[in-house]
């Protein structure tokens, strides 16, 4: 299959994302190399966002109206309760976004979170802030091409 044809928009090369891994590896060789986010949970993420939006059938369907509207901010984490040796304790805390156009039409992504000093204001489910992730390792694909 072309690959001009079947590339989706914000896509990079093999190559690129090798070079990309190699040069966080050498620079912080003792944290660790991916995580493991799984489906289920940002599907939770992507319906708080309304981008996932549940139907009176109980199925739910992509609203890809609210997609230029919203993100996904990752912020680096680490759980002190599982540090036992190094790169273990390493997490992806997770927010939604929604952009908010400021004066100047200068755009900022602010992040979902309910409760104390949130920005955000909204009917909350819960806080909006996600720990779902599992580092590599151990959650490692030993015959991947970026492992």
């Amino acid at each position: 299959m072309n690959e001009a044809v079947t590339k989706e928009k914000n896509t990079i090369s093999i190559a690129t994302a090798q070079r990309w891994v190699q040069q966080w590896r050498k620079t912080n060789p003792d944290n660790c190399k991916a995580f493991l986010i799984p489906t289920f949970d940002l599907t939770q993420v992507l319906k708080e966002m309304k981008i996932l939006v549940k139907q009176p059938n109980g199925s739910y369907v992509l609203d890809e109206s609210n997609l230029p509207d919203n993100g996904v901010r990752a912020y680096m984490a680490i759980d002190e309760e599982l540090v036992k040796e190094p790169g273990k304790g390493e997490k992806l805390v997770i927010v939604g976004t929604t952009k908010e156009v400021q004066k100047g039409d200068a755009i900022v992504h602010r992040d979902i979170i309910f409760g104390a000093g949130a920005t955000v204001t909204a009917p909350p489910v819960d806080s909006g802030i996600y720990d779902f992730t599992t580092p590599c390792p151990p959650e490692c694909d030993p015959v991947s091409p970026l492992n």
